[in-house]
């Protein structure tokens, strides 16, 4: 098979499979949809789930290697930080349909898959404590920055951002990067606020 041709039947299993669900869309679905029937679709890819593997892989792929890319260098921890935040919030907008077929169907994912994305989110994770300590060391950061919690809040964007964001024709891209930018850079750098005060 043609990589156009594997491209076009990718393409078009993310589609229905964000429209209709991953066990809501069966092969004949996606034979017709690209012109092939059932059987011609079984010479080149061995089920359904091995598609869903196909579509998620490549897009996990981007989204770790990306956020990988933008904290190998700390020189500057605070940029490195930035630039994660920018990934992030261009994969959950861009890619929002990887995202969602992801959220959805993971409990459908095979076992050995689900542990490699385990794997690297924790790995990334851990890197994204590292630019925070060493933005701490060189005075960009608080001390009391919550390492955890920062960085559950910059993953958690890539998984979340698309359920209002995606189909908004009034949210630019750039816009939103430098936000989310501003919020997670001003909570890791400037001063706690006062606990509030409860009135009995």
């Amino acid at each position: 098979m043609s990589q156009q041709r594997m491209e076009e039947i990718l393409g078009t299993a993310l589609d229905l499979f964000s429209r209709y669900g991953f066990h809501g869309t069966s092969m004949r679905d996606i034979g017709e949809a690209v012109g092939l029937d059932k059987s011609s679709l079984y010479n080149y890819l061995e089920s359904k789930e091995e598609l869903l593997r196909k579509l998620l892989t490549g897009h996990l792929d981007r989204y770790f290697g990306g956020g990988f890319k933008a904290l190998e260098d700390l020189s500057d921890p605070r940029e490195a930080i930035g630039r994660l935040v920018d990934h992030v919030v261009d994969m959950g907008l861009t890619d929002w349909r990887y995202t969602v077929l992801f959220v959805r169907e993971q409990a459908s994912l095979p076992a050995d898959l689900n542990q490699a994305i385990s794997q690297r989110n924790n790995e990334l994770r851990e890197r994204i404590h590292q630019a925070i300590e060493a933005g701490v060391d060189v005075g960009q950061f608080r001390r009391d920055a919550d390492k955890e919690f920062t960085a559950l809040a910059i993953l958690g964007l890539g998984y979340s951002i698309h359920s209002w964001a995606a189909n908004d024709p009034n949210v630019e891209l750039e816009r939103l990067q430098v936000a989310y930018r501003e919020l997670i850079l001003r909570g890791l750098s400037g001063a706690m606020p006062d606990a509030p005060r409860v009135r009995h």
